[in-house]
C-alpha cells in the first residue's frame, strides 16, 4: 500500500481543539494513515492512500469540522483546494468558538500548552 504525503494549510482554527478536532475528523476517514494538525502554524500533514481517499475528500471533511458556523478551509502551496470541486460555505462566523471548547479557560489553556511538534 503506497501512502502519499501532503503538507497543507489549514484556516480558520480558533484553538487547539479545532486541530484536534479536524485531526480526528480526518483521520477517521477510510484511507487515510495519519493527520497531524498544528493549531500554532495553521498547517497540517496528512497521510494517506490515495487510491482509497482524495485530497479534495479530505479538503471537504476539513472544510465541515468547522466550529459553530465557521468553516476551515484548506490550502496546498498557497492555492485552496476545494472540496469535491464544490465552493465552501462562506465564512459568517463571528469568530467565537463556544462547541470547540467546553468555556474560555479550556481554550486559553489548550492554546496556551500546544505545542506539538511536526
Amino acid at each position: 500500500m503506497a501512502f502519499e504525503t501532503k503538507r497543507v494549510g489549514i484556516h480558520g482554527l480558533n484553538c487547539p481543539n479545532c486541530a484536534a478536532k479536524v485531526e480526528r475528523a480526518v483521520t477517521a476517514l477510510s484511507g487515510v494513515h495519519s493527520a497531524a494538525v498544528e493549531f500554532d502554524t495553521e498547517q497540517a500533514v496528512f497521510e494517506y492512500n490515495p487510491r482509497s481517499v482524495t485530497l479534495n475528500r479530505i479538503a471537504h471533511t476539513v472544510e465541515q469540522t468547522g466550529c459553530d458556523s465557521k468553516r476551515f478551509t484548506i490550502s496546498l502551496d498557497g492555492d485552496r483546494i476545494q472540496p469535491n470541486g464544490r465552493q465552501a460555505a462562506a465564512d459568517d462566523s463571528d469568530g467565537s468558538h463556544d462547541s470547540c471548547c467546553d468555556d474560555e479557560e479550556t481554550h486559553m489553556d489548550g492554546h496556551q500548552q500546544n505545542r506539538s511538534p511536526f
